[in-house]
């Protein structure tokens, strides 16, 4: 059995004195869990790791892509140095905000946490839309459309959470297909609302049109981590997965756009 870091969790290498990670004093803590290979269809994961604070989790970099996994080993400590600075344990409102901030950084244990907790949907789509708020009124306030702002943002409102619906279910209809697993849409719309805290940044006015598709790309990536924790799947597969995503959502955000369009000239 492996030993591993008492402070961050990670891996400590043989007979070393100092965890690489960390830089802590080696005081070995127990293995964790293996990661969760099979999720029930009625939405409750199971094989997950035992419940246990996110913090006290192993986040181990494991693309085989050097530059890669140094990067997320850097981004890793960086999410970790700011859930601490919030204090202990956190619960409610500030616990999303903290699994916000660790799944911006890669931290793919924020994936296994919210797939574990089945009661959890209701909080993630209330967080996807206040992700996706600063979008709908930027989009309100800068749209073509002959609408008054307020029509304009129902309607971007609407426009989006029907675009979610219909990428959520696709990829539940594919998931099967492209990671080996049975994802439900609940467990899609919690393992996933948190990597897209990050597309928040295409919504910044004359920045946004350089910084969005940035921002598009790291939330693939951040999500595609998320994929591979609640699946184990490869790499590339969580890549492709999460890419697929991606493409039903602006094929469906162009499609209802257009009629959305339609319906504002009626304000």
């Amino acid at each position: 059995m492996g030993v591993f870091c008492g402070q961050c969790g990670n891996a400590l290498n043989e007979g070393a004195a100092h965890c690489g990670y960390c830089g802590a004093a080696a005081r070995p803590a127990a293995a964790p869990a293996p990661a969760v290979s099979m999720l029930a269809g009625s939405g409750t994961p199971t094989g997950l790791i035992a419940s246990a604070p996110v913090s006290s989790r192993a986040a181990r970099p494991d693309s085989g892509m050097g530059q890669y996994d140094d990067l997320q080993k850097k981004l890793l400590a960086r999410g970790d140095a700011i859930a601490q600075s919030f204090g202990g344990e956190q619960t409610g409102a500030m616990k999303h905000i903290v699994w916000l901030i660790r799944s911006t950084c890669l931290d793919r244990r924020v994936a296994r946490a919210a797939a574990e907790e089945s009661g959890g949907t209701g909080a993630a789509i209330a967080l996807l839309i206040v992700i996706s708020l600063p979008t709908i009124l930027f989009g309100a306030m800068t749209t073509v459309m002959r609408a008054s702002f307020l029509p304009a943002v129902g309607i971007l409102a609407v426009v989006t959470l029907l675009t979610w619906a219909i990428t959520f279910i696709a990829l539940s209809m594919v998931s099967t297909k492209l990671v080996e697993v049975k994802l439900p849409v609940s467990v899609l719309i919690r393992v996933l609302t948190y990597p897209q805290t990050v597309t928040i940044l295409g919504a910044i006015p004359l920045l946004g049109r350089l910084i969005g598709p940035v921002a598009r790309i790291w939330s693939i990536v951040a999500s595609a981590e998320a994929i591979r924790e609640v699946t184990g799947a490869k790499a590339e597969k969580a890549i492709l997965f999460t890419a697929f995503g991606a493409l039903v959502y602006a094929c469906a955000w162009m499609a209802l756009s257009v009629v959305a369009a339609r319906l504002a000239m009626r304000f």
